[in-house]
């Protein structure tokens, strides 16, 4: 059995408390769980905090069961900031890749997306682990679907794709994936439940993280379940305006 966690950490912002507090509420989380991998979404780097280590690596330091860990720029700002995508694991990350998405001129999200590549040495055998975020544009939020399926399918084995993708179940650029053969985990292991992972005003108002499976996975399934979704007493304070989800597999 292995359990693999991805979450959006919603790099340094502060609406649900400051990063100091909010890693902490991020490592209890995990430390509870006690996931094999764990992938994360809008990590940031700040050359002008935590002597620049980017937010990935902080955490691995006060969690060392993840011996691996992979951090990946996805766009650069020019006050020095960096945005990215992270995986950290138990297993050992045998090779990493990945694919800055085309940014479709003129709409009105033109956030750099990406998608990063893992292949993991687990004691089952390798698993290629794809890490993305998608945007919530939805003509956007399509061509990277379109560059994500391309990217992916030059992968053999056992493939899963985590991340936050944005959209919701109901959206155009989800339903390309399930016609691309790829299946949705909460949604095979929790058909009447709704799983909204984003939170607006206190409340989970959506689900628009996941965790994709190809068949060959999707065999080995056991449950998913939600996880870092609920507020500390002390001022609604919250690890991050997502909840983590936690796929346990055979």
């Amino acid at each position: 059995m292995f359990q693999v966690m991805t979450m959006n950490i919603s790099g340094y912002a502060d609406r649900y408390g400051p990063w100091g507090i909010r890693r902490e509420l991020i490592r209890q989380a995990v430390h509870d769980a006690k996931p094999d991998v764990l992938a994360l979404q809008a990590v940031q780097l700040d050359p002008a905090l935590e002597q620049s280590r980017d937010q990935a690596s902080q955490m691995a330091r006060i969690m060392p069961q993840f011996s691996s860990i992979v951090f990946q720029a996805s766009a650069s700002h020019p006050d020095g900031k960096v945005d990215g995508l992270a995986v950290l694991s138990r297993f050992e990350i045998l090779e990493s890749d990945f694919l800055k998405f085309t940014t479709i001129p003129g709409l009105e999200d033109q956030s750099q997306r990406t998608i990063l590549h893992t292949r993991l040495a687990t004691p089952e055998g390798t698993i290629e682990l794809f890490n993305a975020t998608f945007s919530w544009a939805a003509e956007q939020a399509m061509k990277n679907v379109e560059e994500a399926l391309a990217f992916m399918g030059r992968f053999e084995g056992p493939r899963m794709l985590v991340g936050d993708l944005n959209q919701t179940p109901d959206s155009d650029a989800v339903a390309g994936l399930i016609k691309a053969g790829w299946i949705d985990a909460w949604a095979q292991c929790n058909p009447d439940k709704k799983g909204f992972t984003f939170v607006e005003n206190g409340k989970f108002v959506k689900r628009i993280d996941y965790t994709w499976l190809d068949p060959s996975l999707a065999g080995q399934l056991e449950s998913i379940r939600l996880t870092a979704n609920t507020a500390t007493t002390l001022d609604d304070r919250r690890g991050s305006d997502h909840a983590a989800l936690l796929a346990t597999f055979r």
